[in-house]
């Protein structure tokens, strides 16, 4: 595998302890996955949990990061134990931690000390970081990597958490997988012109896109008959869940996704391994999948899994407007740092917390101290990947309830009294 000057260098260990366990870290990768060379990082996004012990080997000597490095969201003991009384337990919920507080601040100031961005979010795309077209990104989180990959034609591979922090130090990449222009095309076709698509919400597509996630696994996908003005909240929807029950990483979508103008080249002019024609029935058996309870047993609504955007924190503000919770109902948001500035700016969040809302930055399904630590077993979402999380993750003691944002509000919220 070719080195160059500087990265060996850093392999060496003429930049320190930590930048030579880094390099030698995504040397071994490079190896394995017979890459020919490394190729510059754009930017990494990292989560905070990981261990003490190994986060301090490796940002030993390092001065800063070798390009721009934000964070992923993050469950803060100190805030959780401050605000609702609830205090972490030392356990590892689906490879994320819920600890120590002493170990949550030991690790936020050894990253403030290497210029990590903590912004707390698994949309980086939503709030600045917004790739372009061939920008390689190693972003932890298969959210963002596939919308990085399907919305920006930006490179963003399949990584683990450890190479993200790796290629954050070194500013470097084993150039593999979805990085290469060949390994970027469809292999399945997904045809929707049987979907009553002009009248999908989130929430349909969404079930869309886990329908496609379980048949593609880990083949490129191109789905014709979307819309070609797809918002970022579709988008971010029909994208989120590819990954859930499957491991697809890119989603051509014709007239969105920079490398798909057309079908033919999303498909490399050749023809699919597969293709699936989707029907309003996949659709509404995905619904019914992720719907276990009645709505008159929802504990909570969880909205935000991927973060909600300033879009969705105005509407859900605008339908909670002369509304309350019902008693015994708790409903939670997820949101970045910088988005909660905004709409703290604009006056929602004050709004929403009015109603008694609980708003986070942490990860509202792998991380909710609500279901992991309190033990509440009864959660509706406009969410698959939120619902599939809550049930694997609880060893299925989690049910859940699936439905669009505007349905779930109203089913747990009454009209205000007037005294």
């Amino acid at each position: 595998m070719f080195l160059s000057d500087e990265e060996k260098k850093m392999l060496d260990g003429d930049y320190g302890p930590g930048t030579q366990k880094a390099m030698s870290h995504l040397k071994t990768l490079g190896e394995a996955l017979d890459a020919e060379k490394m190729v510059h990082v754009t930017s990494s996004h990292i989560i905070s949990s990981l261990p003490v012990e190994y986060l301090d080997e490796m940002i030993e000597g390092v001065g800063k990061m070798r390009t721009m490095v934000s964070l992923m969201p993050v469950f803060d003991p100190v805030y959780w134990r401050k605000k609702y009384n609830i205090v972490s337990k030392e356990k590892n919920i689906g490879g994320v931690g819920l600890g120590r507080e002493e170990d949550h601040i030991k690790n936020m100031r050894t990253l403030s000390r290497v210029n990590v961005l903590p912004t707390f979010s698994c949309t980086p795309y939503l709030i600045g970081i917004v790739p372009r077209r061939n920008d390689v990104c190693t972003w932890a989180g298969t959210s963002g990597q596939n919308a990085a990959n399907s919305l920006f034609g930006a490179r963003a591979p399949r990584v683990s958490v450890t190479t993200c922090l790796a290629t954050g130090i070194t500013g470097v990449v084993p150039y593999h997988g979805l990085l290469k222009p060949e390994n970027r095309y469809a292999e399945v076709q997904v045809n929707t012109d049987q979907l009553e698509i002009d009248k999908f919400t989130p929430a349909d597509y969404g079930a869309l896109g886990y329908y496609v996630g379980r048949i593609a696994r880990t083949r490129n996908v191109v789905c014709t008959g979307l819309p070609t003005n797809l918002t970022l909240e579709q988008g971010k929807y029909l994208l989120s869940p590819l990954t859930v029950d499957g491991a697809c990483t890119l989603c051509h979508v014709i007239g969105v996704t920079p490398e798909a103008p057309t079908l033919e080249a999303a498909l490399g002019n050749k023809k699919p391994k597969e293709t699936i024609n989707v029907t309003m029935k996949d659709i509404r058996d995905i619904h019914d999948m992720f719907t276990n309870i009645t709505a008159d047993d929802i504990k909570l609504v969880v909205l935000g899994c991927p973060h909600l955007t300033i879009m969705e924190i105005q509407e859900i503000c605008s339908l909670l407007e002369g509304r309350q919770l019902k008693d015994g109902v708790q409903l939670m948001l997820g949101i970045s740092n910088p988005i909660h500035a905004l709409a703290d700016e604009a006056g929602y969040i004050e709004r929403i917390e009015k109603t008694g809302a609980i708003i986070t930055n942490c990860c509202v399904s792998g991380q909710n101290p609500l279901v992991h630590i309190l033990g509440v077993n009864a959660v509706a979402t406009n969410s698959p990947r939120a619902a599939r999380f809550f049930q694997t993750q609880t060893s299925g003691k989690c049910r859940t309830y699936y439905a669009t944002t505007k349905d779930l509000i109203n089913l747990v919220t009454t009209t205000k009294r007037s005294y």
